[in-house]
């Protein structure tokens, strides 16, 4: 793999550099985390990239000279082995034309200096010793001209056939030159990806060993899949069989465990497990811990999940009872799995400063602050790191003044653990100094994002909000409002700034830079608004929403869809009735004239906005209704031509054979959705599951309502409710197997044309020979 960065001093708050980088994501942590040991002061998250030939982008607190200058410590604390063959900057590369001020400078750098089988040529090798003239052409640019220089040099021959050849699976006996071509003009993943499919399907099980050992970590770097995993294996099996070498078949199954925890989450582990089961048993020699050091064999469980690895930690422990790292593997898993007291019992058992920190850190993890004090009292000495935990210790009793000190102390002295970065933020921000609380918020949130508070998601949303995380886009501050609104959840309506925030997140997200979390932030607003009977505050919203449409963010049927979420307080604000009432006729009238200009129906929403109208309105309903006809009647007065059709028909849908299930959202809202489907698509299957302010709900409950469904409706207000967390929780376990999906608005129009949307995909995907027109 190759990273490539580039250096934008442009880019940023005026203290700060971008450095954008293309590599993996691995990677740029990597490079992150070295950069936050290198560089004090405001340094931002990691960022997705903004350029599109980058993957991600940094603002450093540093000037492009000394970034330049370091960046060889940098990729060494990262672990990221620089080749300087390959490392080339635009002003070296093109000294006769100095780069000009503000242009940023390119480097490639080679994450792993391992040698390529021989045959297959280095991308990143070929780009930095290229000509110089070619250094800002494109690659397939290059290409072009070689193949045209080839074709010229043939003279006038003729090419009479060419055949077709398959990447993967050819059965043909190719050109092995005219192969290599073809594979050198992919990217590196690919070709990598492609080498190893080719060798396993020939049997060549020696030469993905040979791979894997030469290229191990651009390997781990590939998108991780069933297929893959299994090859790289089997090929390790079989090598290991053949030549009688349990040493291959670890490092198999190695490669298989470092895949795993990706595969977990892809849901696609299972088989690789039973396949290490089986090659266990099937294996005519040993292949346990005898055959590698102790070392090694607990670098492998460490990679397998704490539930998974336990039982063989304390096998190990009980056949190595003085081994400490076996000791303290043992207890960082009871730990990891809950198991408090044996993880404690474990760390007391050991006397060296470690085994104490690592039990003064669970202590004050789970709440047990005097515990760890009188832990740490019984220390002896005053290093930085137990200065950093009783400062942590005093922080959680309440004792700042005391407690801060001894942090800073900690702090200066590089001491930048988790559970030190997080109280010294605390403390910071209780003192108002948000400007030196960004950068150990920041590295607590990357290792416990569990044990932060809705205080703390405030804080941090605050410190984005001044420009502590470096200059982020609308949509990357928002995401701070997103993290502290989810997690303080229905508590928010207690919040006496909880339509400001809410404000807030849209006015960052008006540049749509993502449109399905505009609409989102905008629904939520307006639910909180028409909850409070904030006139003011629905006035000015649904101002906003005509400057949206305007600005082409919203369409006219957006907006309705947005406004017809807070019908279901109408009936308690009677001026939000006549409000609605005005902005559904202006929608209406609005879609009219566009249809009689283009000769075409409204369109399909428009009836439903019809008979929102009715009921908010009935005089304006009717009004309404007069003008669509007078204003196409004039049209034909005059022999221009009108639709014949005043609104296009719905597509018929059947929904007799889906299963489906709502989650949450008003009752009326509920009550209306399902009167809808079972009177116009049939719907027969039905469940419904009420939020925590109208019914009781567990784990359990909830489990037995979603389980059988095929699609299941989560509709969730601004302030969230416990279904939410209990329905992703569900899914996760895989206890849900039906497709989620989770409404960008909240009325019952709206809804509807997403269950159907959804239900299409489903019918077609699953059921395809299911698909019926409704009677209707």
């Amino acid at each position: 793999m190759t990273v490539i960065y580039t250096i934008d001093p442009a880019a940023g708050w005026s203290d700060q550099v971008g450095l954008y980088l293309r590599c993996s994501p691995t990677e740029a942590q990597a490079i992150h985390r070295a950069l936050r040991t290198l560089f004090r002061g405001r340094m931002s998250p990691l960022l997705p990239g903004r350029r599109s030939n980058n993957t991600f982008v940094i603002f450093v607190p540093a000037t492009q000279p000394e970034l330049e200058r370091r960046w060889a410590e940098v990729l060494t604390l990262a672990g990221i082995t620089r080749r300087q063959s390959n490392v080339r900057t635009v002003e070296t590369a093109a000294t006769a034309a100095p780069r000009s001020a503000g242009v940023p400078a390119a480097v490639e750098t080679a994450s792993t200096a391992t040698p390529r089988p021989a045959g297959v040529r280095d991308a990143s090798t070929s780009a930095s010793t290229a000509a110089p003239h070619s250094a800002s052409m494109h690659e397939w640019e290059r290409r072009f001209r070689e193949a045209l220089r080839l074709v010229l040099a043939s003279e006038k021959q003729q090419v009479h056939y060419l055949p077709s050849i398959d990447l993967v699976e050819t059965t043909t006996n190719v050109n092995e030159a005219q192969d290599a071509l073809l594979l050198e003009a992919l990217s590196p993943s690919r070709h990598l990806r492609i080498q190893i499919a080719r060798y396993a399907q020939r049997g060549a099980h020696a030469e993905i060993v040979a791979l894997c050992a030469q290229r191990r970590q651009e390997i781990l770097a590939l998108p991780a899949s069933d297929l893959l995993v299994t090859q790289l294996f089997d090929a390790h099996l079989h090598e290991a069989q053949r030549c009688n070498d349990p040493g291959l078949v670890e490092a198999g199954r190695d490669l298989a465990l470092a895949f795993l925890p990706e595969l977990e989450r892809l849901r696609q582990a299972n088989g690789i497990r039973q396949r290490l089961h089986q090659a266990d048993a099937a294996l005519p020699f040993e292949t346990s811990s005898e055959t590698v050091t102790l070392k090694e064999r607990l670098a492998q469980l460490l990679n397998i999940a704490p539930a998974d690895r336990l039982s063989q930690l304390a096998e190990l422990h009980r056949r190595y009872p003085g081994a400490s790292p076996v000791r303290i593997a043992l207890a960082d898993t009871h730990a990891a799995l809950g198991h408090i007291e044996q993880a404690l019992e474990l760390y007391r058992q050991g006397r060296t400063p470690d085994d104490t920190v690592r039990a003064v850190t669970l202590l004050l993890a789970t709440g047990q602050v005097r515990d760890a004090l009188k832990a740490l009292d019984a220390v002896a000495g005053d290093a930085p790191r137990f200065a950093g935990l009783r400062g942590a210790t005093l922080a959680a009793l309440g004792e700042d003044a005391q407690a801060r000190p001894l942090l800073e102390r900690a702090w200066n002295a590089g001491e930048q653990s988790a559970e030190i970065a997080l109280a010294y933020a605390r403390v910071l921000a209780k003192a108002g100094d948000l400007d030196r609380a960004a950068e150990p918020y920041q590295i607590a949130f990357e290792s416990i994002p569990e044990r932060f508070d809705a205080r703390d998601y405030r804080t941090m949303a605050e410190i984005a909000a001044g420009g502590g995380y470096g200059d982020l886009t609308g949509e990357e501050e928002a995401r701070y409002l997103d993290r502290y609104l989810a997690h303080i959840g229905r508590q928010v309506r207690e919040q006496r700034d909880a339509a400001t925030i809410l404000q807030r997140r849209v006015e960052l997200r008006r540049a749509a830079e993502v449109p399905d979390h505009l609409r989102i932030s905008i629904a939520d607003w307006l639910e909180c608004l028409a909850e409070r009977g904030d006139v003011e505050g629905i006035d000015q919203a649904t101002r906003v929403l005509r400057d949206l449409q305007r600005e082409g963010a919203l369409s006219y049927q957006d907006q309705f869809e947005l406004l017809e979420g807070v019908e279901s307080f109408a009936i308690h604000h009677p001026y939000l009735s006549e409000l609605l009432a005005l902005e559904y006729q202006a929608i209406a009238v609005a879609e009219l004239n566009l249809a009689l200009r283009q000769v075409r129906p409204m369109p399909a929403y428009i009836a439903d906005l019809q008979r929102a109208l009715h009921f908010l309105n009935r005089d304006l309903a009717d009004e309404l209704a007069q003008t669509i006809e007078q204003e196409r009647q004039a049209l034909l007065a005059r022999r221009m031509p009108a639709p014949e059709t005043v609104i296009e028909a719905t597509p018929p849908l059947s929904l007799a054979h889906v299963l489906l299930a709502i989650a949450g959202g008003h009752s009326a809202t509920r009550r209306e959705i399902e009167r809808e489907l079972r009177e116009h698509y049939g719907l027969v299957h039905y469940q419904e599951m009420a939020p925590s302010s109208e019914d009781y709900i567990d784990r359990t409950r909830v489990r037995e309502r979603l389980a059988s469904a095929s699609l299941i409706v989560v509709i969730a207000g601004y302030s969230g409710h416990d279904l939410t967390n209990l329905v992703r929780d569900l899914q996760r376990s895989g206890d849900i197997v039906g497709t989620v999906i989770w409404p960008k608005c909240r009325g019952k129009s709206g809804v509807v044309r997403e269950i159907i949307a959804a239900a299409h995909v489903i019918l077609k995907e699953k059921l395809p020979w299911l698909q019926q027109p409704s009677r209707h």
